[in-house]
This record gives C-alpha cells, sequence and structure tokens, in this order.
C-alpha cells in the first residue's frame, strides 16, 4: 500500500518559500508521494556501496517517464553524492 500525502498544501508553498527557495524532503515513501505531481525539482542521491538486497524502492512505480539531468558529482571516501534536475 502506498502511502497518501496532501500534495495539495505542498503545492501551494512552491511560490511562497522565503530565503533560497529550499524545502528538503527525506525518505522514499514522502518522495514517492510527491513525484507524480510535479513537486521535486531537485534530486540528491548519495550513493553507498552497502548491498542489502531489500529495502523501500528509491523512486514508485509509474507509466510516465522522470527525465533528470545530471547537474552534480561529488565523491567523499566512501560516498558518492549524485544531484540532478527535474526537467
Amino acid at each position: 500500500m502506498t502511502p497518501t500525502f496532501p500534495t495539495i498544501g505542498v503545492s501551494g508553498l512552491t511560490g511562497a518559500v522565503q530565503g533560497d527557495g529550499v524545502m528538503e524532503v527525506g525518505g522514499a515513501s514522502l518522495a514517492a508521494s510527491l513525484i507524480p505531481h510535479g513537486l521535486i525539482d531537485e534530486y540528491q542521491l548519495f550513493i553507498s556501496p552497502v548491498l542489502l538486497g531489500g529495502g523501500t524502492p528509491m523512486f514508485p512505480t509509474s507509466d510516465k517517464r522522470l527525465t533528470l539531468r545530471l547537474v552534480e558529482t561529488r565523491h567523499f571516501a566512501t560516498v558518492v553524492m549524485l544531484r540532478y534536475l527535474a526537467e
């Protein structure tokens, strides 16, 4: 079962954010409810080489293609960060 989230309230915030316009959201379940409504414009993925064999999918199942453009990569001691913009 996919959790639901009140996206109407979130979409109203997109033009009301003060400062640098950054709103951070954590967690695959919350992101999965925002993605179909086009409410995420930037993705920062942190990749760590640990294989668990299970877990929560990063992106929801969808018939619509999500086009992302890679704009930055950074590497740290044990993690790689990939920053994408939604198009």
